[in-house]
């Protein structure tokens, strides 16, 4: 066995130390248990006995703790050390824990406890004040940081003492809260943050703009806290209702930004349930009921829901109760088996908080028993009858319901099969189920109810005597209406017939009753309310009438009362109909009236709605006044809306003209004055604004007003309904709201009081009171705060001071407060007049309005008002005396009387000497006072003069004291020093460097005063020009003149405009004091911005035209005539036409120069354009030739651009001026082109896209450099179109013989000054065919028509001449047939509007041949001879004709033509043919005689 925990002991060497520890016994009988320890040091009982645990078992607590997060659950281990499997019941003692585990065990077997915490604490019934919760201890708890800061950025002090995972500022409390406050009053609660670091810390504490929660602060800005210390801060709280509010204060430190959370609880809702309602033990399948008496002790109405576990439930278990109201609520217990159940009581409110109960119970069996356990019954005959008694017992508390049920007889026994599985006796009993009749029957049951007629007799039963007869009297009541025929039996004992039948014959009749009126018409009534109308009963028969009434409709909008009851014989009974409709529509019903044992009557009624089915629980109209409230201040008037109809409405709320109320986020200002109605813009806002209510559904509605300035708002609010679709709107509610809002008004005895004190020699200054009092003039109460600083301090009536942490005064209307302020005068140890002006601020808590009363206090003593408190002669010259003069005035209005004297008991030497050996010199050697005493009235001024005698190279100094009787001293220090003049220049040559030469150049130059003796400098010989529009050439110095403190250093702005390009140097002198003049230099260069083009220039035709200078003419003519071979002579060029430009720019800026000497230095905009035409020289022009140019072609040229300046160059092209002339210049805006860098642009010349004539194009491309001058590109062009002339105008060739042809020559000569590209064709004249024949006639006359070969061949057919080439083409003509051949040569020019036609004509003949002699005659000859020969000659006409050979790129011999022809002979006329130098790829002719002196023809 273990001890239930670990024994720990804890003693010094030496001593003895004994703890007890307790071990449980859980078995059922007394044991003993043996104690042994392994240690000899521990000493201890070696066996102990227990007693036996109790027979209803033993309560074991399980040791903890165990935490349980909310809404989670935690694990035991438990175990059963018992032999024997056992029952176990587990409970808790907390309703918040629930507990799930098996109650059986199995012997020496473990299992898990499962414990569940649902974390939700329950409401307090009573709350604490605020002030008692700010009074009651609190845990400190780490506040929720979002933002960690680098100290070492906002401050000095970069290491802490307190860790990352702590604050430097802990807030006491760490929550503040507000608790058991009332609407509309004030609660203020303090919170203190403490630094808890080493060094000071910064805090600063923020507020967000809440109208619930404001921040009072010990300073209005960021300041520090000493460690240790703590920085209280006080919270205002002011609640428009009671509910909860939430706010956050942001803490922001050095360190980090932290949360300090403000949480004001409203009112709760608290039903005072028991904490445990316990049913004791009950019986088991019974219901038992505890009926409890509920109270809603909270504040607030109790919105709740109840839940619980079977077997145990609430009655009921979800409702509302109000503030202080009491209702019953019924618990139920009903067990279905025997055992101990325990169950949790929740308890839901709205506001989100649950109460736990615990219910438990004991299910046990009653005492209910027999007398006997057996029943026997002596034989009985048959038709007779037997009977015993049986007890039934009930000994318990509660009334016990049984039944019997019957065994089953011998013959039902008879289908019962038993089958025992075991040897012991049965005793069993066979009940039967009847569908309609019950379950469980023995015998079916007589239905008396179902029988229309019921009858008796008073003698149901008797004897009848042999031979005689007896009357039986029978009693007939009759269930239903109409004829009856029943049936009587009389039994008869002992017999075996059938009983005797009587019948019985009836006829049942009903009352009579009179229903008026027939029909009930309500016709309008309001709705909601109840209206009655009478229906009179009249029974008209004899008897009797019953009658019940109700509505025939299920939910129904009529009663009728009373539903039942009986109409007397010729009585008459009237019924109340009362209709409360629930909607604005027609209704329609029945009632159905009921008259037993009588016919049915229904009556129908109808009504019509009218009015609204929303109810307001409030006053709201037709007028509603609200309580006058605080301007700045929202008012609430808060009530809700219900939906009694049985139609959804949809509500709108307007104002008067159909304008909807809408949220605004600044209400317009209204009018101060009180008591007027205003008339701006709605100032009441409903929330919300659309509502849809659902039957029986209710919504709350607040209205809201707030106003910036006081007056009277009356506004009309309206509110319209939408019932269900049809989408019209019907209004409901009409209300005219009056508000008045108002300002705190306080009536101030005095708005200003001053307190005026005379200091005489020998008067005490003692604490001066004076009252004033304060009244409420407003119609509300007011929360007054008073705060004045010192010397002031408010006190009571009674001079008693207020403490300084003073509750808010409260002021009742027309209340009045009667107070005094004090002044101490002497709140300050010196003898100075003095005076402290404060204002007393009063404050409100309900309004930010802020009264304010000034109060003085001037206290007066002897005093003077001089005029310095230092008089200092500065440095002067050696041996020089210098005199001050100070004003001294009486400002007090006492007499004053001074003496003049100076400090003997100074620590400083009066005097000190700059030399090595001091000389032996007194202070009234060095200075002097005159007056040295007087007397002053009241404003009397006197004038001090002090004088100063310099001695060589010494500085001295020494304080003078003015005593005044019956006031303070005063001090004057004296200080002077002698010195020479001493000066350092930075710089005696100024080098400007690069500049450009039109601009003025700005340079600075520091004269620094290095000695302590100031001294005045000017320069000599100024220019007379300004800073902006200097003179060129001439150096200006500003300032021109000045004075130099000791120490200081005076920068001198020179400004110098070259004027001309090239090297500069100028000087000017600076005279400093009396020293000689200081010569300065200035130097530097002046250029410009220019660039250079690779193109030619026209350079001799713009010197002959502008300039004179013969430099300039002898360098242009260099420039033009210095040839460009390569680029090393290209650079040259460049720079011969660099210098060309700086000589005619600096011709041009001499010439400008001479215009600004005849004009006044005052006319600046003259002497402006002036400086910007220095750069307008004229340059030469660059000469851009494109030559001869086809319409149809694009001619492009790049241009190379250089930057040859000094400067970065920024230039663009003027491309505006090559509009329509078909140039065209792909050149930007280039900006910053760096020194000697290259652009490239490209100048592009179409002519057909600008539709250009022909001729001469030439036009001015400006390229304008920022700074610079603007330099002339001549673009250049002609626009020309090939043309060619002819040397033949006609062809004609000789007859030709079919096979062979002929050629002639035709000469092409472009005459024109551009390459000629051509080609020739021939053309023959074509038939037109009738387009009317149809088709298959066309085709074949086309194909009948078709020409044949022309018979005319052209070589070369296309070619291009040079301007001025000429060129041969050669036309063959090969006829194929004898026919004149006619055609027509035509030759194309490309992109020439030029056209040439050639006629050319040629014949063909064929050859004949002619035979000689026409006739051969042979002789006779034998077979086999050799026979015989004869002569037939065949001749040809004879032809002649040329052979033209041609050679393309070759140099060879002609080939020779060998061969015979009967009766023809070929020669040529030369047999070799020289064709000398072919260019490649062109062509030549050579020209060859072919003759055949045959008789025969050659092919």
């Amino acid at each position: 066995m273990t001890p239930e925990k670990p024994v720990y002991f804890r003693t010094t060497l030496g001593s003895r130390q004994t703890i007890t520890t307790k071990i449980r016994n859980f078995a059922q009988q007394e044991t003993e248990y043996l104690l042994q320890t392994d240690c000899a040091d521990f000493q201890m009982a070696k066996s102990i006995s227990a007693a036996p645990a109790s027979a209803g078992g033993s309560e074991l607590n399980v040791e903890g703790p165990f935490l349980i997060p909310a809404g989670g659950t935690t694990s035991i281990s438990f175990r059963n050390v018992f032999p024997r499997a056992t029952a176990f019941q587990y409970a808790v003692k907390h309703p918040a824990f629930s507990i799930r585990a098996p109650e059986m065990l199995r012997a020496k077997s473990s299992t898990t406890i499962t414990v569940s915490f649902t974390g939700s604490p329950a409401p307090v019934t009573s709350r604490l004040t605020t002030r008692q919760r700010l009074a009651s201890p609190r845990e400190m708890r780490r506040p929720r940081a979002t933002q960690l800061r680098d100290v070492g950025e906002v401050s000095h002090q970069k290491f802490s003492a307190v860790g990352l995972d702590q604050r430097l500022f802990q807030p006491f409390p760490s929550e503040v809260v507000f608790e058991n406050y009332v609407p509309r009053q004030f609660y203020i609660a303090a919170l203190a943050l403490r630094n808890i670091d080493r060094v000071p810390r910064l805090l600063n504490v923020i507020l967000g703009n809440s109208p619930y929660f404001e921040l009072i602060s010990p300073s209005n800005e960021d300041y520090k806290v000493a460690p240790g210390l703590s920085s209280t801060y006080r919270i205002l709280f002011r609640p428009d209702e009671d509910k909860d509010y939430f706010d956050e204060l942001i803490i922001i430190t050095e360190k980090e930004k932290f949360f300090v959370p403000i949480r004001a609880i409203g009112a709760r809702a608290s039903l005072d349930f028991p904490e445990q309602l316990n049913f004791s033990e009950c019986p088991v399948r019974f219901s038992t009921q505890k009926t409890l008496l509920v109270h809603n002790v909270g504040k607030r109405e109790a919105c709740y829901s109840i839940t619980t576990l079977s077997p145990f439930s609430v009655d009921p278990s979800i409702g509302t109760l109000g503030v202080g109201e009491a209702m019953e609520v019924t618990v139920e217990f009903h067990p279905p088996k025997t055992g101990v159940y325990t169950s949790p009581m929740i308890v839901h409110y709205d506001t989100g908080e649950d109460v736990h109960k615990s219910l438990c119970g004991t299910a046990v069996n009653v005492n209910i028993r027999l007398d006997k356990s057996s029943l026997t019954v002596e034989k009985t005959s048959v038709t007779l009858s037997k009977l015993r008694s049986l007890v039934i017992h009930n000994q318990s508390a509660i009334t016990a319901h049984f039944q019997w049920k019957r065994f089953v007889d011998q013959e039902e026994e008879e289908r019962v099969t038993l089958c025992s599985n075991t040897v012991k006796r049965y005793k069993l009993a066979l009940v039967v189920d009847v569908d309609g009749v019950g379950r469980e029957v023995l015998s079916l049951p007589e239905n008396k109810d179902a029988a229309a007629v019921w009858y008796s007799s008073p003698e149901p039963r008797g004897i009848i005597q042999p031979q005689s007869s007896v009357e039986i009297p029978f009693t007939l009541e009759v269930q239903v209406t109409g004829k009856q025929d029943t049936v009587a039996r009389v039994a008869v004992f002992g017999s075996k017939e059938s009983p005797l039948e009587i019948h019985l014959l009836s006829t049942g009749e009903g009352p009579v009753v009179h229903v008026h009126p027939s029909e009930i018409n309500f016709g309008s009534i309001q709705v909601l309310q109840d209206a009655s109308r009478t229906l009179h009963l009249s029974n008209q028969s004899v008897i009797p009438a019953s009658f019940s009434a109700k509505m025939a409709g299920a939910d129904s909008c009529w009663t009728v009362g009373p539903s039942q009851g009986v109409i007397p014989a010729k009585a008459e009974v009237s019924l109340a109909v009362t209709a409360n409709l629930d909607d604005t529509e027609q209704f329609k019903d029945e009632v159905v009236l009921f008259i037993e044992n009588s016919r049915a009557y229904v009556i129908p009624v109808q009504a019509v709605g009218v009015g609204t089915t929303i109810v307001i629980d409030k006053p709201f109209g037709p007028e509603l006044n609200l309580a006058p409230c605080f301007s700045l201040d929202p008012c609430c008037y808060r009530f809700k809306m219900t939906n009694k109809g049985r139609r959804t409405r949809l509500l709108y709320w307007t104002t008067e003209g159909g304008t909807t109320l809408k949220q605004r986020k600044r209400l317009p200002r209204i009018s101060k004055s009180k008591g007027k109605v205003s008339s701006c813009g709605p100032v009441l806002k409903l929330q919300p604004l659309r509502t849809e209510l659902m039957p029986g559904q209710t919504a709350e509605v607040v209205l809201k007003g707030s106003c910036s300035t006081p007056q009277v708002v009356k506004e009309k609010l309206l509110c319209h309904a939408i019932v269900g679709k049809e989408g019209v709107k019907n209004l409901i509610v009409q209300v005219d709201v009056t508000c008045e809002f108002i300002a705190p008004a306080l009536q101030i005895s005095s708005r200003e009081i001053t307190f005026r004190v005379e200091k005489h020699p020998g008067d005490v200054l003692a604490v001066m009171y004076k009252p004033l009092s304060v009244k409420n003039m407003c119609s509300l109460p007011l929360s007054v705060v008073l705060a004045l600083e010192q010397p002031f301090s408010i006190c009571t009536a009674d001079q008693q001071p207020l403490p300084a942490d003073a509750q808010p005064m409260k002021l009742r209307t027309g209340e009045e407060l009667q107070l005094c302020i004090g002044f101490n005068p002497a709140y300050e140890e010196d003898l100075l007049i003095r005076a402290a002006e404060k204002a007393l601020k009063i404050k409100f808590l309900e309004h930010p309005h802020e009264e304010q009363v000034t109060v003085r206090g001037e206290v007066y003593f002897p005093n003077l008002q001089i005029q310095s408190t230092a008089v200092d002669f500065g440095c002067i010259l050696n041996d020089s005396k210098d005199v001050r003069y100070m004003e001294m005035t009486n400002c007090s209005p006492l007499v004053v009387q001074y003496h003049w004297a100076f400090l003997k008991d100074s620590q400083v030497n009066p005097v000190r000497f700059m030399e090595t050996e001091p000389l032996a010199l007194g202070v009234e050697e060095v200075f002097d006072i005159l007056p040295l005493h007087g007397e002053l009235q009241p404003g009397q001024s006197q004038r001090v003069s002090f004088s100063f005698f310099s001695h060589a190279n010494t500085v001295s100094q020494v304080t003078a004291l003015c005593r005044v009787e019956g006031g303070p001293s005063y001090e004057v220090a004296l200080r002077g020093e002698a010195s020479r003049i001493s000066y350092l220049l930075d710089t005696t040559e100024i080098d400007c460097g690069l500049q450009v030469f039109n601009k003025v150049t700005e340079t600075a130059l520091t004269l620094q005063n290095s000695g302590k003796l100031g001294f005045a400098f000017a320069v000599l010989s100024p220019g007379t020009g300004t800073a902006a529009n200097p003179l060129p050439g001439v150096p200006l110095v500003v300032p021109s003149r000045g004075y130099v403190e000791p120490g200081k250093q005076q920068v001198l702005k020179v400004y110098y405009l070259p004027g001309v390009p090239g090297v500069f140097c100028r000087a000017f002198q600076i005279q400093l004091g009396h020293l000689e003049p200081e010569k300065i230099s200035l130097k530097g260069e002046g250029t410009f911005p220019r660039i250079h083009l690779d193109l030619p220039r026209n350079i001799k035709e713009k010197l002959d035209k502008g300039s004179q200078r013969e430099e300039a003419i002898a360098l242009g003519e260099a420039v033009a005539a210095e040839p460009r071979v390569d680029d090393s002579g290209t650079v040259w060029d460049a720079q011969l036409q660099m210098q060309m430009e700086e000589m005619l720019i600096e011709e041009h800026a001499l010439e400008q120069q001479k215009a600004l000497a005849s004009r006044p230095l005052e006319d600046t905009a003259f002497h402006q354009r002036v400086h910007r035409r220095l750069l307008k020289a004229e340059l030469p022009e660059y000469v851009l030739d494109l030559g001869y140019v086809i319409p149809g072609d694009i001619h492009t040229h790049m241009v190379k651009l250089t930057n040859t300046g000094h400067f970065p160059a920024s230039f663009k092209a003027d491309g505006y001026v090559l509009y329509n002339t078909g140039f065209s210049v792909c050149l930007d805006l280039v900006k910053r082109l760096p020194c000697c860098e290259t652009k490239t642009f490209e100048v592009c010349f179409d002519p057909q896209s600008a539709n250009v004539p022909l001729g001469k194009v030439d036009v001015l491309l400006p390229i304008k450099v920022r700074g610079g001058p603007t330099f002339q590109v001549r673009l250049r062009a002609i626009v020309a179109e090939p043309s060619l002339c002819l040397s033949r105008d006609r062809l004609e060739f000789s007859s030709v013989q079919c096979g062979q042809w002929q050629e002639e020559t035709i000469q092409l000569h472009n005459t024109s000054q551009v390459p000629c590209k051509w080609s020739m064709s021939m053309n023959e004249a074509v038939k037109e065919v009738d387009k009317h024949l149809p088709a298959s006639e066309r085709d074949k006359l086309r194909e009948e028509m078709r020409p044949a070969p022309c018979g005319f061949e052209v070589l070369p057919s296309a070619g291009t001449l040079a301007p001025g080439q000429q060129c041969h083409v050669q036309v063959r003509f090969s006829p194929t047939e004898e026919k004149c051949y006619r055609g027509e040569l035509q030759i194309q020019i490309c992109q020439s509007s030029q056209r040439l036609r050639v006629p050319v004509l040629g014949c063909g003949l064929e050859p004949r041949l002619e035979l000689s002699p026409a006739e051969l005659k042979l002789g006779p000859l034998l077979p086999q001879s050799h026979g015989e020969e004869g002569t037939v000659v065949r001749r040809m006409q004879p032809f002649s004709g040329e052979v033209l050979l041609e050679c393309r790129g070759l140099v060879r011999s002609l080939f020779a033509v060998r061969g015979s022809c009967q009766g023809s002979l070929v020669s040529l006329d030369q047999d070799q043919l020289s064709f000398g130098a072919v260019v490649r790829q062109s062509y030549t002719c050579r020209r060859v005689v072919m003759r055949n002196a045959g008789d025969a023809g050659v092919r």
